[in-house]
């Protein structure tokens, strides 16, 4: 077949770029819009992909806001900018990123404002709505530009839209979304020869999330495979990251966001609270034990199955994992017998590389890396299948069939439940994805969110204007109070970091045994030397404080207790 014609519906082995129609005759599209549409094989393909991307979209803003603590720090920047013109943490003092998505923060103020949205929670939903149509319409044009073939493409595009890692992430709000179309993007526009647009997309993608680094080490990869380097890309590229250093250096004294180097201190702030130096040739000797270990939980599992561990699989979920792991050979098989677009396989691996160095993950990193393994492994299976079919001779029918059976099996890798009413779900869409990390999880986010914000409504009533309030879980409470917050972990309060390592007695009784083996506790030292008016925490994260001989009885007065998180009840302390 001579490059650049259209895939023959009958050569199911090569996948050249479509550029004439069916009967050979010369595509003369004549319009931009019949130019575009071109890309999905056929108009009526088209229009197939779009109705499944707007239900999609629709699907997730059916299943409603799912509180997350985390995600509320984002939140609470977003509608600082969008209130005050201040992108930061606390509207007073110096400014402060403690979030480490900046341009989610810019676009979700923005997108508020433009559409005249006051709740900037629920409008991060209906933003990642708009992400997630743009992910599935990506996402059938890379399996089209890899299969060539509209039906197998189709129903990877709706394995990703009804994905219940993606799904259940995007509904929470974070910033996951706007990276995975990012990265969809930069590499679909750099395959397709748009530079210019990939390398912006790619020179975002780190002010989305950290990890969008790999955008850029990817594009610029298949720009110097295919030698298209040149001096005015590189100026391209470079105008959003030195435009961002100039403009953060000045605003907030840093181009890194302060959460990022934060988390260089991880050792020191988190449990059992050592202050190990980071080293970065320790790091390195240990990636691929990182890398290993990602790996069997929860990477593996994720994908397989849905779920973030093993255990909590369904021995239907099990069979399916082996099912889907068998078809990485068979990805592998297919990029040797065809190595066009490996760049969209190459994103998982580098993800688990990156991760394995750095060592530690949360919740929300992962939909991209969900997303791209879907769309390797399944594409993997589609060219050996049709490796299969046609050494075997078979008819269109049968190779259909063959596609739906693949699409079954990636579907089983979904756990969706009915909601029937019950407490921990009423709240959600009719059809719901479970939360991946247990079900548990959904009612500690709620009741913190419930709990938190319930302080919030209390210190907005009763504190006085420019009191500060102490805390180690800053999400909610953050969002919903309205003065200063100081986040006792250090993420969004640098003055926090000099407290930590704590002093052992702070963190052991006289036994030697820990107090608590949670993250977030408050130390003592910190309390005294800050003197915030008000301390709002769970009693999980204050066992220190609350011990016989301390100080804190005389410096502080319980003025509120109520509810439960992490099994302990909610106090609310005030300075005398």
């Amino acid at each position: 077949m001579i490059r650049g014609e259209r895939l023959a519906l009958s050569d199911p082995t090569t996948y050249p770029a479509p550029a004439k129609e069916l009967d050979g005759s010369p595509a003369a599209p004549t319009s931009r819009m019949q130019r575009w549409m071109t890309r999905f094989g056929s108009p009526g393909a088209a229009w197939a992909a779009l109705a499944a991307a707007t239900a999609c979209a629709i699907f997730l803003v059916t299943q409603k806001l799912i509180p997350s603590d985390d995600a509320y720090i984002t939140f609470r920047h977003a509608r600082n900018l969008m209130d005050s013109l201040r992108p930061a943490w606390n509207i007073h003092g110096p400014p402060v990123l403690g979030s480490t998505c900046p341009a989610f923060v810019f676009l979700l103020a923005g997108f508020c404002k433009a559409l005249g949205l006051a709740q900037v929670d629920n409008a991060a939903l209906y933003l990642n709505a708009v992400f997630h149509f743009i992910i599935v319409v990506l996402t059938y044009l890379v399996g089209y530009e890899l299969l060539g073939r509209a039906l197998p493409s189709l129903l990877l595009a709706i394995l990703v839209g009804i994905n219940g890692v993606a799904v259940y992430i995007f509904s929470q709000g974070f910033e996951t979304a706007m990276l995975t179309a990012f990265l969809l993007g930069s590499l679909y526009c750099v395959r397709q020869k748009h530079d210019y647009l990939a390398l912006v997309l790619a020179s975002l993608a780190p002010l989305v999330r950290p990890e969008g680094i790999l955008a850029a080490v990817l594009v610029w990869a298949v720009l110097a495979w295919e030698r298209r380097l040149s001096w005015q890309r590189l100026l391209v590229f470079s105008i959003v990251p030195a435009g961002w250093t100039i403009w953060a250096t000045a605003y907030y004294g840093s181009p890194v966001p302060h959460s990022i180097v934060a988390k260089m201190q991880f050792s020191a702030i988190y449990f059992p609270y050592v202050d190990t130096p980071l080293d970065l040739v320790d790091r390195l000797r240990g990636t691929p034990r990182g890398v290993a270990a990602l790996w069997r939980h929860p990477a593996r599992s994720l994908v397989t199955d849905g779920w973030a561990a093993p255990e909590f699989e369904t021995l239907g979920q099990l069979a399916t994992r082996w099912i889907v792991l068998l078809m990485i050979p068979l990805a592998l098989i297919s990029l040797i017998r065809k190595r066009d677009g490996v760049v969209y396989f190459l994103y998982p691996p580098l993800f688990l590389l990156l991760y394995g160095f750095v060592g530690h993950t949360q919740p929300w990193y992962f939909p991209s890396f969900v997303v791209f393994s879907i769309i390797a492994l399944f594409c993997g299976l589609i060219r050996f299948v049709d490796l299969v079919t046609s050494w075997m001779g078979r008819p269109a029918k049968g190779t259909a069939l063959a596609y739906l059976a693949a699409f079954v099996v990636f579907l089983n890798a979904n756990d969706y439940k009915i909601n029937r009413g019950e407490f921990d779900y009423s709240h959600r869409g009719f059809l719901f994805p479970v939360n991946p990390w247990g079900v548990l999880w959904d009612l500690w986010e709620i009741q913190r969110f419930t709990h938190y914000r319930t302080a919030a409504e209390y210190l907005n009533s009763n504190a006085n204007p420019g009191d500060r309030v102490l805390t180690s879980e800053v999400g909610v409470l953050g969002y919903y109070y309205r003065g200063e917050v100081i986040d006792s972990v250090g993420l969004c309060s640098p003055e926090a970091l000099g407290f930590y390592p704590p002093p052992e007695w702070d963190i052991r009784d006289g036994a030697g045994n820990y107090y608590t083996r949670m993250n977030n506790f408050l130390p003592t030292l910190m309390v005294q030397s800050l003197k915030p008016e008000y301390i709002v925490n769970s009693q999980a994260y204050l066992f220190n404080l609350l011990q016989d001989g301390s100080s804190f009885p005389e410096e502080y007065e319980e003025v509120l207790r109520y509810g439960r998180i992490w099994g302990e009840p909610v106090l609310i302390f005030r300075r005398k």
